[in-house]
């Protein structure tokens, strides 16, 4: 009896540790995490306790397993460590997580936590909060192994509303770090703002007021980082103008889902009158477009995101903003914001290069000083490398001309820096709103004032996605807008749409742009054999249409008859600018354009055999014209289809032929399913984009997002990609009468594929 009743109390004393199903789970968590002290109950989130040994005492009777929710805790460090293995629960959600989720956080690693708790619906964030996050921008850049992500506590975040407008502002900033949002409340943090630093998930953490200055701050990372002190030379260099920047770019978690569009973010806007010529920022999509007073396409500037000077095909940006145009030396300066540098673009040559900035009150003079400044060794000059310089040019988003000198302000506009063009020297560097508004108020005012002639509730709405010094209405669009004899070009950000208003009607209309092929592949589509066949590894492309063929070896025409879907218009032909093709195995490509069924014709055996070195088959001069203009048009738009013509050599083996396109839509209209629906309108764009492959929280924030925007998205343009791969499996070659020779065939075949 006694026996029994032992085994009984022991039975009694373990049960309280066995869980069913979530609740089981949480308790693992808890007992990983050391501090998290406290653990639900399956019932609700309820109260614990800790006793004085630390550990939780509960009874749990074994139930049906319930939805799970987060712990009670008291304190901000146990909420993040709860919140770090859960992407949501009853008082917390993640943002702007990204694919990986929260393993790019380095658990173990430095952790910089932007805290704001004094959020409301009405502005999402407030100014204080959108200075925190412009310095955890440049933290993030000078320091990439520090861990940077926000915390948001309001008792708002469960509004859809109140979400739909902080995704908004990610996009619209470029954030690209995490964001944590939170119902409770901490008292650690209850005075607002501040930064929270510390090294690890256990260690005590150190706050820091929102006002800290960023020198400061730098310092603190780099104390608290100690070990790796002797690798942060290099790092620090980061952030001068002269040094070159890592090619890859973090981008915001979703903005892969806004590629799509023509225009992403066009925030910008520069002329030059004489030539008739538009310097067109499309902000995200890290280019500069020039076009003609008709909306002709001229040219594109930047390849892809990046920091790399050269000819404007491969020279890259990220997130160009304001842009002047100097018709003496015929170049455009370009503020490249995210690079913090200022590019200067030859027009007549198409070759961008970086202009090396000189800190204030250190000119150049001498000949060996212009030498070196050429070269591009002048970075003693312009940073020290193991200090952090406030005074460097950071963020550039807006410009001025000011007679011989350019204003240049920051994205949130505290911060001026007047650039003498002439020597390229930083003459003066103006802080703080107040010294901001006596330095060049009273230019930003008479220049905003041309905008007086919009509708109002036009002007309001463009307004919302930028940033105004206070006094002055409407300061943040100084460099979005330019005028034109009796029109008015007008950047309209938040409907990603360049608008034209006419001073004679007073009528406002897109601006309808044209000549799409100069613009080529978009950056994000694959456009080399390596990207295509590692995408094709991993499983990670999406193949929009996938055939087989068994052939004999010898010329195959192939055509790609591609159909639009029924509720899109081709907006003009497919260029073969906009076509990327590539032939990998016993395979070799011989023409883009020409015409699919022509006749071969066999010369002399001698000539024959010099001619299948080249190419293993002889081909003709085609007798229908090949002008390659004509005959793209002639096929494209014929009855909707976008027709992509291929002729390959084969050999005996196995070949795939791999095609990218890029195709110009936009929808159809008054389409009958929609009309007059703006969400209905999105939701089918959305669906043409491929949103399956998005998810559904990323599809209804992109729905959302065109489906508030001001503009008709019967006029919005936007790009289908197209990706098709054809393997060719080619037999042995067929033998003449003879038993001697080859017989070479040639063979047309016709690939169908629907969007």
């Amino acid at each position: 009896m006694g026996l029994g009743y032992k085994k009984l109390w022991k039975i009694m004393h373990v049960l309280p540790r066995l869980l069913p199903g979530a609740q089981n789970r949480e308790y693992r968590q808890a007992s990983i995490l050391s501090s998290l002290t406290r653990v639900p109950v399956p019932l609700a989130c309820s109260k614990m306790y800790k006793t004085t040994t630390g550990s939780c005492i509960e009874r749990f009777s074994s139930i049906a397993e319930l939805p799970q929710e987060d712990p009670y805790v008291s304190d901000l460090m146990s909420f993040i460590k709860f919140a770090f293995n859960e992407p949501k629960g009853c008082h917390h959600c993640w943002l702007n997580r990204g694919v990986d989720g929260m393993e790019a956080l380095r658990k173990e690693g430095i952790f910089l936590v932007l805290i704001d708790t004094s959020v409301d619906k009405s502005s999402v964030l407030g100014r204080g909060a959108f200075l925190m996050l412009e310095k955890a921008k440049l933290l993030q850049q000078r320091f990439p192994w520090v861990n940077v992500f926000a915390l948001q506590s309001s008792s708002d975040v469960r509004s859809s509303t109140y979400k739909h407008l902080l995704v908004d502002f990610l996009l619209k900033e470029y954030i690209a770090f995490p964001i944590l949002l939170t119902d409770r409340t901490f008292q650690e943090v209850s005075n607002g703002a501040c930064y929270l630093l510390f090294r690890g998930l256990s260690s005590p953490p150190i706050y820091l007021e929102r006002d800290i200055d960023l020198v400061i701050l730098h310092k603190a990372l780099k104390e608290l980082n100690g070990v790796s002190d002797k690798n942060l030379a290099d790092v620090d260099r980061l952030m001068s103008s002269w040094s070159k920047k890592p090619d890859f770019v973090k981008q915001p978690y979703g903005s892969h889902s806004l590629q799509g569009l023509l225009l992403q973010f066009p925030a910008c806007i520069s002329v030059d009158m004489d030539g008739n010529r538009f310097f067109l920022s499309d902000c995200n999509q890290h280019r500069i477009i020039v076009f003609d007073g008709d909306g002709k396409i001229m040219d594109v500037i930047g390849s892809s995101p990046g920091f790399e000077d050269g000819e404007f095909e491969t020279a890259k940006l990220t997130r160009p903003a304001a842009s002047y145009y100097d018709a003496s030396a015929d170049c455009l300066y370009i503020l490249d914001s995210e690079n913090h540098a200022v590019r200067r673009a030859y027009m007549g040559t198409r070759v961008m290069e970086t202009v090396h900035l000189s800190p204030k009150d250190k000119g150049r003079n001498g000949l060996w000083a212009w030498f070196v400044d050429k070269l591009g060794m002048k970075k003693n000059d312009a940073l020290p490398s193991e200090e952090f310089d406030s005074d460097t040019l950071m963020l550039p988003w807006y410009l001025l001309k000011s007679d011989d000198d350019l204003l240049i302000l920051n994205r949130s506009m505290d911060t001026l820096w007047t650039l003498d063009l002439d020597r390229e020297v930083v003459k003066n560097i103006v802080k703080g709103s107040a010294e901001i508004m006596v330095a060049c108020g009273q230019k930003i005012s008479d220049r905003v004032s041309t905008l007086q002639r919009l509708p109002p509730d036009f002007l309001q709405h463009i307004a919302t996605s930028t940033h105004s010094l206070d006094g002055i209405p409407y300061s943040g669009l100084v460099s979005s807008f330019v005028t034109c004899g009796s029109r008015l070009l007008v950047c309209d950000a938040a409907s990603q749409r360049v608008v034209v208003f006419s001073e004679q009607d007073q009528n406002i209309s897109n601006l309808q742009l044209s000549n799409f092929g100069t613009l080529g592949l978009p950056y994000w589509l694959p456009s080399s054999l390596e990207k295509a066949y590692c995408m094709d590894t991993h499983g990670e492309a999406h193949i929009d249409h996938l055939q087989s063929f068994k052939l004999l070896p010898g010329r195959i025409g192939i055509r790609l008859n591609v159909a639009i879907p029924s509720s899109t218009v081709l907006i003009e032909p497919a260029q073969e600018e906009c076509i990327w093709r590539q032939v990998r195995g016993a395979a070799l490509e011989v023409s883009r354009v020409e015409s699919v069924g022509e006749s071969t014709e066999k010369v002399g055996m001698a000539q024959q055999w010099y001619d299948d070195l080249d190419n293993l088959v002889f081909e003709v001069v085609s007798e229908i014209p090949t002008s390659t203009e004509d005959c793209i048009a002639a096929r494209d738009l014929e009855d909707d289809k976008v027709c992509i013509d291929c002729a390959v050599n084969t050999s005996p083996g196995t070949s795939e032929v791999i095609i990218y396109a890029a195709i110009y839509l936009k929808l159809k209209t008054a389409f009958d399913a929609c009309y007059g629906d703006q969400e209905k309108k999105a939701a089918i764009i959305a669906d043409i984009l491929n949103s399956e492959r998005w998810g559904k929280a990323e599809r209804n924030e992109f729905v959302n997002f065109l489906a508030k925007s001001k503009g008709n998205l019967e006029e919005l343009v936007f790009v289908k990609p197209l990706h098709v791969r054809i393997q060719l499996n080619t037999l042995n070659h067929p033998k003449a009468d003879n038993g001697k020779d080859f017989i070479l065939t040639d063979t047309d075949v016709d690939v169908n594929v629907t969007l």
